[in-house]
């Protein structure tokens, strides 16, 4: 679904809540290769972690980082047409390690 998706048959939509809100999220999901499947608990664990006020920051701060070290995994495995597969490579010859960083 795009943002586009979003908008009602009448035409009316809250730019707020429909573009403003989910715009950098998305732009990020496609930079980082976040198939769309993925891209609502993603969403919710990055709206935890920048909330720090929130009492499931430790659970959803594990949560993000372990995704972000299945998707690297994923990249470097089946790596697509995004930026990703060349930031995973990038870091892997960076560091000198197999797993991300």
């Amino acid at each position: 679904m795009t943002l586009r998706d979003a908008i009602p048959a009448s035409g009316r939509v809250d730019l707020l809540t429909a573009y403003a809100a989910p715009l950098p999220i998305t732009v990020i999901c496609e930079l980082l290769g976040v198939p769309p499947a993925d891209r609502e608990a993603f969403r919710t664990w990055s709206v935890t972690v920048t909330s720090a006020s929130s009492a499931q920051l430790g659970e959803h701060a594990s949560a993000l980082l372990a995704y972000r070290s299945e998707l690297v995994e994923r990249k470097r495995a089946e790596p697509g047409d995004d930026p990703c597969p060349t930031w995973c490579t990038s870091a892997t010859a960076a560091t000198g390690s197999p797993s991300p960083s």
